[in-house]
């Protein structure tokens, strides 16, 4: 692409996804940084001198939001599809294992963001650079050759709008002054309910094993999409504000107990085809066979279901008790600036 100077360059984070009509990359040189197009039968090169960079803006899409709600809502029809088992609902397992993934990753991935550079002449979206922890990867990268051409600036000393900043220094800066939550607030509503639903799985599955009958099957099934509905709120509303790290992890081990749960049920199911085929045709009939399955009759199921309920209630208990110890806090959690831009590295200069 760049031929024999292509070795002068550094290839930053970032792909770029859905363009059918070509592709782009971002490229970090010695003096400047290059953002290369490329088209169906041409190529495009727009660059930007360290020295010349006045603004890089990293602003929060809902683009990773839509994707969870799609993945959900295609896997929720597969799951209604594929039931009842049997040989003609095998594609229908795949799609729901294929959804369940794509599910997985785009958490995984994060928030989605939109990535701008801004100079004195011209301010471009860099298109490859589509998630937030892509685009924080790139700030690192980039800021130190900037603030060394330009110079730094402290956060004490970033002037305001109304004054003149001082001549080619540069400034990190926020894009808006961050709003303090309580912990017990809208952002951490989904991890609050995650962690008592789970306390209240634990309950659900002890009664599942002990006294075990349609009423409880038909109200784990309830709470099982609850629960999935939770957890991905949590994972996705996790992102948008300073959560504690162990807070972080407990959410995600909660995602990996639903996962499990979903495998368990699957395997009752399973254990019910094998049994009896035919009750797998009707959904009714494979509620009621399994609710009249006796755990005492088989202890390698007894254990199964003894820790996943102990599981529920360790993770529930645990999130709780987190919960309340951060709450004590005003500092507990900060929301960052959502509706626009959530970061900015302000680097502007006057000559």
């Amino acid at each position: 692409m760049f031929g024999k100077k292509q070795h002068e360059y550094k290839r930053l984070p970032g792909r770029q996804l859905f363009r059918v009509a070509g592709s782009s990359s971002f490229w970090m040189g010695k003096d400047h940084l290059l953002y290369v197009e490329n088209h169906i039968f041409m190529e495009s090169y727009k660059r930007f001198f360290y020295n010349d960079v006045q603004l890089v803006t990293i602003q929060r899409t809902s683009l990773s939001n839509l994707f969870t709600i799609i993945f959900c809502l295609l896997l929720a029809l597969a799951l209604f599809v594929a039931m009842p088992v049997d040989s003609a609902n095998i594609p229908a397992w795949f799609l729901a294992g294929l959804f369940t993934l794509l599910l997985l990753f785009n958490l995984w991935l994060g928030p989605t963001c939109a990535f701008y550079i801004q100079t004195a002449v011209q301010t471009v979206k860099i298109t490859p650079v589509q998630r937030l922890r892509t685009a924080r990867r790139v700030i690192n990268l980039i800021q130190p050759h900037i603030e060394q051409v330009q110079g730094q600036l402290d956060q004490e000393s970033i002037p305001s709008p109304n004054n003149a900043a001082p001549k080619r220094q540069a400034a990190v800066r926020k894009s808006a002054p961050e709003a303090s939550v309580a912990a017990t607030g809208h952002g951490v509503l989904f991890h609050q309910a995650l962690f008592l639903l789970l306390i209240f799985d634990g309950c659900l599955t002890l009664l599942f094993i002990f006294a075990n009958n349609e009423i409880v099957i038909l109200g784990s099934i309830l709470l099982a999409l609850v629960l999935i509905l939770c957890v991905v709120g949590a994972l996705a509303q996790q992102d948008k504000i300073n959560t504690p790290e162990i807070l972080r992890k407990l959410t995600w081990f909660g995602l990996f107990y639903v996962i499990a749960g979903y495998g368990l049920g699957y395997m009752l199911v399973m254990l019910t085809f094998f049994n009896s085929p035919i009750t797998t045709q009707n959904q009714w009939e494979l509620v009621k066979f399994i609710a009249g399955i006796n755990f005492i009759d088989k202890p390698w199921l007894l254990g199964i279901f003894s820790v996943y309920a102990s599981i529920a209630f360790g993770l529930g208990g645990t999130g709780i008790a987190v919960r309340a110890k951060y709450n004590s806090g005003p500092e507990d959690a900060v929301y960052k600036a959502d509706a626009g831009t959530e970061q900015e590295l302000d680097i502007s200069h006057i000559d």
